[in-house]
């Protein structure tokens, strides 16, 4: 089973050779798909001398890592899709055959467990554990790393652009709200760098996230939204 393995990256020369060898160690059969922003650093030097792996190698200015990672889809084949961060590595080349091998024939997602790799923020646990249920509207419960998708989703979804930090989480809401499936998995699948856009952890972040629910939510979802994240906010800068 086809695995679409997609790395948005732009000036990752220090994390993207560790990032590609851990793709390129999985057992499973996998269909490697860069999208790279016009680095300029040594980031396109480094991916070259994994050329023989890579199915489709992109370099051109895009809106962001959402936009990239839209536009590496349309080259996407593999039955499932994943994405993995450049300045992330898969935990062990098990790691896509076990978190497939978990998946439902009726599942539109799987989803594992990641690990946060220090320094870490001190409010950002070591492993970020997955659930699929209604807290989803509190929180993102699937870490971008640690989920594949069903190629067919993004026949109808794609990651909203205008989101610049938590388009992933707005895709996720959209999904469980329109009733898609997905197994939980026990196993380890990545491990991922703690310092992206994420987990800055300021104003801004918490003004897209009430944006993204906004979108999504229904007005009963939406009244207990702004005391929710003002405590989130306020819990995150509070040591």
């Amino acid at each position: 089973m086809k695995i679409t393995v997609i790395i948005p990256c732009f000036n990752a020369a220090d994390t993207i050779q560790s990032c590609l060898q851990s793709v390129v160690n999985q057992d499973a059969e996998i269909e490697l798909v860069i999208k790279d922003g016009g680095s300029t650093d040594a980031t396109n030097d480094i991916i070259s001398t994994f050329q023989e792996h890579i199915a489709h190698h992109l370099i051109s200015a895009d809106k962001g890592v959402y936009d990239a990672m839209n536009q590496a889809l349309d080259c996407a084949t593999g039955e499932w899709v994943y994405f993995l961060g450049a300045d992330d590595q898969l935990a062990s080349p098990s790691s896509l055959s076990e978190l497939i091998s978990d998946a439902a024939e009726s599942n539109d997602l799987v989803i594992g467990r990641t690990r946060n790799m220090p320094p870490r923020h001190a409010k950002v646990p070591e492993w970020y554990e997955p659930t699929w249920s209604r807290s989803i509207r509190l929180r993102n419960t699937v870490h971008h790393q640690g989920v594949a998708y069903r190629k067919n989703v993004f026949a109808t979804y794609r990651y909203p652009i205008r989101f610049k930090v938590l388009a992933d989480y707005h895709l996720n809401l959209k999904l469980f709200f329109d009733g898609k499936k997905a197994s939980i998995s026990a196993s380890h699948v990545a491990n991922c760098g703690s310092d992206g856009l994420s987990k800055t952890f300021n104003e801004a972040l918490y003004k897209e996230e009430w944006l993204v629910k906004k979108d999504v939510l229904s007005k009963k979802e939406l009244w207990y939204q702004p005391p929710w994240l003002m405590a989130k906010y306020l819990r995150k800068k509070i040591n």
